[in-house]
C-alpha cells in the first residue's frame, strides 16, 4: 500500500497483502483477544496502515482533547461521559463509528453522501480518499451532543491504591527499605511526598493547603519544634479530611492519601509502603485518566515503583550501621 499526503486528506494504494494480514486482524477481534490500548493496537496492524491510524488517531485526540482513550468492543475508542467515537482498521477499509447518522447535521450528511454508510458506521475504502477534516468535524459534533447532553464524566468502581505488594519490585523495595536507617527513610518519603505527589493534588485542587500543612507539620516534628500528636491532628483532620472530601476526583484523593502516608512516616516507618500503593494510584489517574485498560494501571505502578526505589537509592547510606528491620506483615 502506498500513501500519498495531500491538504486534509490522504489517497491509498492498497494491496493484496494488506488483506490478507487485516483478516488475520479480524480472526483475532473476534476471537476475543483484546489489545491493551491504542499503541498495542496500532502496532498490530499491518505496517502500511499505521501511519493512518496514527493519523486517524491524532485526528481524533485534537477534536476531543478531554476524551479518554480506551480499547472497546476491540476498537479503539474515545469516551468522554459517553463513548464519542470508535475507529477499526477493517479488511477493505477504515471504520468510524460515531454512533447514529440518521442524527447527525444537514452538512455533515451531505459530506457523508461520497461513502458507504450504515446505522452507525462510515467506511472509509483504503482506495479511496481519507477526508481527516471530516473525521475531525464528525468529533467535534460529538463532543458538543456529550456537553449538551450535560453528562458528566463518570469515574467508575476504580482501586483506590495501585500496586501488587508481592511483586518482585516491591519486595526489593521493601527489602532496600530495611537496609536504610529511620531518619534517611523519613527524609525520603517526606520528599518524594512534597516533590512528586503533592504537585498532582494541587494541579487539581489548586488553593487547599492540608496536604501541604501535614508535609510542613512532620518536618517541623523531625526538627524539634511540635510534638507528633500536633502532627496527627494535621495528617487526620486536615490532610486525610481533604482526601474524604475527593470521592469524585480520584486522583486527587489517591495524591491527599499518599501525602497524608508519608508525612505519618516520621512516627510509623510502615507508611512508606502505603506512601507508594496511594502514589500509584495517583500517578495513574492522573496521567491515564479513569477508564485506561487494567495493564496501563499496572504498568504506571511498576513505574511508580521503580522512581520510588530509585530515589531512595539516591539518599541511601552504603553499609548503614544502624538499619531498621522492619515487621511488615505482608
Amino acid at each position: 500500500m502506498q500513501v500519498e499526503h495531500v491538504t486534509g486528506v490522504i489517497f491509498i494504494r492498497i494491496h493484496p497483502g494488506f488483506v490478507e494480514e487485516s483478516e488475520k486482524n479480524e480472526q483475532n477481534r473476534l476471537s476475543g483477544e483484546k489489545p491493551a490500548g491504542i499503541d498495542e493496537y496500532i502496532a498490530a496492524q499491518p505496517e502500511e496502515i499505521q501511519p493512518v491510524l496514527r493519523k486517524v488517531r491524532e485526528t481524533i485526540r485534537a477534536a476531543a482533547p478531554d476524551a479518554v482513550e480506551k480499547i472497546s468492543w476491540g476498537m479503539p475508542t474515545f469516551r468522554q461521559g459517553e463513548n464519542l467515537i470508535h475507529f477499526f482498521a477493517n479488511k477493505n477499509h477504515l471504520g468510524i463509528y460515531p454512533g447514529a447518522l440518521e442524527s447527525f447535521p444537514n452538512d455533515l450528511t451531505k459530506r457523508l453522501a461520497a461513502y458507504k454508510t450504515s446505522k452507525g458506521a462510515i467506511r472509509f475504502p483504503y482506495d479511496n480518499r481519507l477526508d481527516f477534516d471530516l473525521i475531525a468535524d464528525i468529533t467535534h459534533w460529538r463532543v458538543s451532543c456529550v456537553k449538551k447532553s450535560g453528562k458528566p464524566a463518570k469515574p467508575g468502581k476504580l482501586r483506590k491504591t495501585l500496586g501488587d505488594i508481592n511483586s518482585p519490585s516491591c519486595t526489593a523495595l521493601r527489602n532496600l527499605i530495611d537496609t536504610q536507617s529511620k531518619d534517611t527513610i523519613r527524609k525520603w518519603c517526606l520528599g518524594y511526598a512534597a516533590d512528586k505527589i503533592l504537585p498532582i493534588f494541587e494541579k487539581h485542587c489548586p488553593g487547599d493547603p492540608r496536604p501541604r500543612n501535614a508535609v510542613n507539620a512532620a518536618r517541623e516534628y523531625l526538627d524539634g519544634k511540635v510534638k507528633f500528636p500536633d502532627v496527627k491532628n494535621v495528617i487526620l483532620n486536615e490532610c486525610h479530611a481533604a482526601a474524604r472530601e475527593l470521592n469524585d476526583n480520584p486522583a486527587a484523593q489517591a495524591a491527599a492519601r499518599a501525602v497524608g502516608q508519608g508525612s505519618a512516616v516520621v512516627h510509623t516507618l510502615t507508611h512508606s509502603l502505603g506512601l507508594f500503593f496511594y502514589a500509584a494510584a495517583a500517578v495513574a489517574y492522573d496521567r491515564a485518566g479513569l477508564e485506561a485498560a487494567d495493564e496501563v494501571y499496572a504498568a504506571v505502578a511498576e513505574e511508580v515503583c521503580s522512581d520510588y526505589t530509585a530515589a531512595l537509592r539516591a539518599v541511601a547510606a552504603e553499609n548503614e550501621p544502624d538499619p531498621v528491620k522492619l515487621k511488615w506483615n505482608c
